[in-house]
């Protein structure tokens, strides 16, 4: 069930005109495991699915903040993400 849960919304974002459906698999993923929408690449997934939505104000935000928590964490490469407008 929960790599299913992982699965699905990644899948989804890949696939023309599933954008929606992805941000629903997704939403229902964090649901069953909240840590999941701060976790490995499955944050810049996510971020990135609300931009090819259409939601590149709410993508921009989120993606700015997984930045912020990587540098905090000491992430090498996470100032190369910066530049994104929003």
């Amino acid at each position: 069930m929960r790599l299913q849960a992982l699965t699905l919304p990644t899948t989804y974002s890949v696939m023309p005109g599933r954008s929606q459906e992805a941000l629903a698999a997704y939403d229902q993923a964090f649901k069953l495991e909240p840590t999941w929408v701060t976790k490995d690449n499955l944050n810049h997934e996510y971020g990135f699915a609300l931009v090819k939505a259409g939601e590149l104000e709410k993508g921009a935000r989120y993606l700015i903040r997984i930045v912020d928590l990587e540098q905090a964490a000491g992430a090498p490469l996470a100032c190369l993400a910066r530049p994104l407008p929003g």
